[in-house]
């Protein structure tokens, strides 16, 4: 058993919190939509870290609650599209998610600005549009 199915059976949350283990991919926005906000923190993420998870919770219109590390916080600044905390301070982290539970206008103008934000630079459209520039400088 890991700590967090621990740490539910300790604090009798059994009835509110899941764990659902993995879903196919097709599956995930599915998931993903069925939240008001989502959570990424880089300690979730031992060793190299890619903000693919980041980009599919903004591309579905979704704020998100991160740490402030590197690969999170620029994106969500930049975008203005949710809230930062920092790293293992779990009261900011509750209080984060204490003000996105009661500010949902606040919420929603997060998740349309994340989406946008996600469709002009982040989509794979835009990844690939990178790499053939980077490629055609080379070349010349």
């Amino acid at each position: 058993e890991s700590l967090l199915t621990n740490q539910v059976e300790q604090y009798g949350l059994g009835n509110s919190v899941k764990f659902i283990g993995r879903i196919t991919y097709e599956n995930v926005p599915s998931y993903i939509n069925a939240f008001d906000i989502c959570y990424l923190s880089r300690e979730n993420y031992p060793g190299v870290f890619s903000p693919l998870k980041l980009y599919e919770y903004l591309s579905c219109r979704k704020p998100v609650i991160v740490s402030r590390t590197d690969g999170l916080v620029e994106v969500v600044e930049e975008g203005q599209c949710g809230l930062v905390f920092e790293s293992g301070n779990a009261l900011e982290l509750a209080e984060k998610i204490v003000q996105s539970f009661n500010d949902k206008i606040a919420l929603d103008q997060m998740g349309r600005n994340g989406r946008a934000l996600v469709q002009d630079k982040y989509s794979w459209r835009r990844a690939a549009q990178r790499i053939m520039t980077t490629l055609q400088e080379l070349s010349i």
